[in-house]
């Protein structure tokens, strides 16, 4: 009879895996799931994310003790928000698929970095790809951005973020705090999207275009603004607006990721102002913005670009 070393006879029929062979995944919840909820597989390394409420809505998992979050959109894309120099994360997801990051923490030196995932392949799946690598439309869509200390160096979502909400960078217990942000960086905005922060802005650059229309939407920079970069249209309507509140273009930034650096500003794409949209500067319009395309006003095209204007109220 076969023995182990100690003399005791050897268990035949316990369960050994093979190498390489994967047991199978065990889940312990902390709540009931509802009838509407969703069970979204993130990525094989990260384990499940439950998304309670309606389906539609984006799963997130916490990470690293919350300085970063991951992210599954509806559509099978995979995202992860870092947070760095001590600031914390959290990802909540709205009904209508979009998600609101809410920054707390962060200091003048902490980054919020909006970076796309790669889905994972294996030897099994040559054959095999993902519904959203043919059908997903490629941004994470976020609502709002609240940076709650009102100090951030630098927001970067350049090829990820669609934005239809609030970006803030503003510290509501000490309205006073001008902390400069180094860059602010979107793929796009969208109606509903507003920028609003208490400092300086280097750099603010939107890769697509900027569709904006109501009063409520547009660009707020409450000191200086030194490079405006918009890689597309710059659409205002119905008294949406760009309000810088001191100088435009003082200082010349560098190229910054893959985003070109400058002084002032440069819109690729037309300039289109309608009922009431204005593009003000309150003090100093030091470097003039340069638009590519034409200057349509109300609908009518005024001037056959490229052309520059450095006027402090550019309105229809």
């Amino acid at each position: 009879m076969a023995t182990d070393r100690k003399g005791r006879r050897a268990d035949r029929r316990s369960f050994r895996p093979n190498l390489g062979e994967q047991l199978e995944m065990r889940l312990v919840l902390s709540r009931p799931l509802g009838p509407n909820t969703v069970a979204v597989r993130l990525h094989p390394s990260w384990g499940p994310a439950w998304v309670t409420g309606h389906s539609g809505q984006v799963g997130v998992q916490v990470a690293r003790g919350g300085r970063s979050v991951n992210l599954t959109t509806a559509d099978g894309q995979l995202y992860r928000v870092d947070a760095t120099n001590e600031a914390i994360v959290r990802a909540i997801p709205t009904k209508d698929g979009r998600v609101d990051l809410v920054i707390t923490g962060s200091r003048f030196d902490s980054e919020v970095l909006i970076n796309r995932l790669p889905h994972p392949y294996f030897a099994t799946m040559a054959h095999q790809f993902p519904n959203s690598s043919t059908t997903a439309n490629n941004v994470l869509r976020v609502r709002n951005i609240t940076v709650r200390t009102g100090a951030v160096k630098g927001i970067l979502g350049y090829g990820t973020v669609e934005l239809s909400g609030k970006i803030t960078v503003r510290d509501p217990k000490n309205a006073s705090l001008t902390i400069p942000v180094d860059r602010i960086a979107v793929y796009s905005m969208r109606t509903g999207a507003r920028i609003e922060v208490a400092g300086t802005v280097n750099t603010l650059d939107v890769k697509d275009s900027v569709n904006l229309t109501g009063a409520n939407d547009g660009i707020y920079v409450n000191q200086d603004l030194n490079w405006l970069n918009i890689g597309g249209q710059l659409n205002l309507a119905n008294g949406a607006a760009v309000v810088v509140g001191r100088d435009l273009g003082a200082v010349a930034q560098p190229d910054k990721g893959t985003a070109k650096g400058g002084q002032g500003g440069e819109v690729f794409g037309n300039l289109n102002l309608s009922n009431g949209s204005q593009f003000t500067v309150g003090r100093n319009f030091t470097t003039a913005v340069v638009v590519q395309g034409n200057f349509i006003r109300n609908g009518t095209t005024i001037v056959v670009g490229p052309f520059a204007f450095s006027t402090n109220v550019f309105a229809p």
